[in-house]
């Protein structure tokens, strides 16, 4: 499974410069979809997948990192297509944020950006 195919992988790809993107993709049929993509994940601070890895499971992921360091983790939630309503994702979302807005401050993570979310449609 590519990076770019998972919740997990776009988030982590998102710390990432489009550059440094475009380098590992060269020549990659929908590059420009998953720039735009990425860049989404920038904004929104976090990454979704819907059936994308595994029929019938939806993700939400975040990535913090460790400027000392320069590693890269990502933290996510899996959870059934179809059996979480808006607000059970927002709870999620909640959770997932906190938990990762910890590890970035313990870490000084500045890249760390805070989730923003209107509805469902954002995060699946």
């Amino acid at each position: 499974l590519s990076a770019h195919q998972s919740a997990t992988g776009r988030s982590i790809l998102a710390r990432m410069p489009d550059a440094e993107i475009a380098t590992l993709y060269h020549g990659h049929s929908s590059l420009g979809s998953l720039l735009s993509q990425l860049a989404a994940i920038r904004q929104n601070g976090f990454a979704t997948s819907s059936q994308e890895s595994t029929p019938g499971v939806d993700a939400i992921a975040m990535a913090v990192g460790d400027p000392a360091t320069r590693e890269v983790i990502s933290l996510c939630i899996v959870y059934p297509n179809g059996l979480v309503d808006d607000d059970g994702c927002a709870q999620m979302l909640a959770a997932l944020a906190k938990a990762a807005g910890k590890i970035a401050a313990d870490f000084g993570d500045s890249a760390f950006v805070a989730p923003k979310f209107e509805h469902k449609d954002s995060y699946a």
